[in-house]
């Protein structure tokens, strides 16, 4: 019976023994995937963080360049509506209705803030014309057309009465012998 009862006691001591040494095994494989899991989750937040990073840059470049495109549009329609009110159609528009055109003869514009400024001969009778840049106005660009509304602007230091439409301002036609059919003409141009 004492073998039996020290081969159990050994038995016992040895089995204690592996028990601790597979605790401790378990304890460290434990710990080693806990380390895993933490290293993974940091980098996954840095990835993260780097994906949030990259999409707000990309977003805030895709905003500029919608901007910037926006902005070149509202520049070429307002160009169109220029030109289409410029000068050269306002000349078409008197030829289709039977005045003879001469030749433009380029007059000083600037003192006034006109981009264009020229002389031009209407059946014989001389009318100044002046084109104005309503999106790009000086100062003095600002007052002229200012004043221009109201149907006279100070040239020279003389009140003269002018036209004035669509960034389009007309001097000399209330000295024009066809004054109300010119005046007829201007007051429909551009209307559409």
């Amino acid at each position: 019976m004492k073998k039996l009862l020290s081969l159990v006691l050994t038995g016992a001591i040895v089995f204690s023994f592996t028990g601790c040494e597979n605790m401790q095994k378990a304890q460290n494989e434990t710990e080693k995937q806990t380390k895993n899991i933490g290293n993974q989750v940091e980098k996954q937040s840095e990835n993260v963080g780097e994906n949030v990073q990259k999409q707000s840059e990309n977003l805030g470049e895709n905003v500029q360049k919608q901007t910037k495109n926006v902005g070149e549009q509202v520049e070429k329609q307002s160009e169109n509506i220029q030109n289409q009110f410029g000068i050269d159609n306002l000349m078409d528009q008197f030829r289709k209705a039977g005045f003879a055109i001469g030749a433009n003869e380029k007059i000083p514009f600037e003192n006034l803030g006109a981009k264009n400024g020229y002389r031009v001969k209407v059946d014989n009778d001389v009318i100044d014309v002046y084109e104005f840049d309503m999106n790009n106005l000086s100062a003095e660009g600002k007052k002229v057309t200012d004043e221009a509304k109201k149907g006279t602007v100070n040239i020279s230091g003389t009140r003269t009465p002018v036209k004035f439409k669509n960034g389009i301002m007309l001097v000399g036609v209330d000295k024009h012998t066809n004054k109300e059919k010119i005046s007829e003409i201007f007051d429909k141009f551009g209307n559409k």
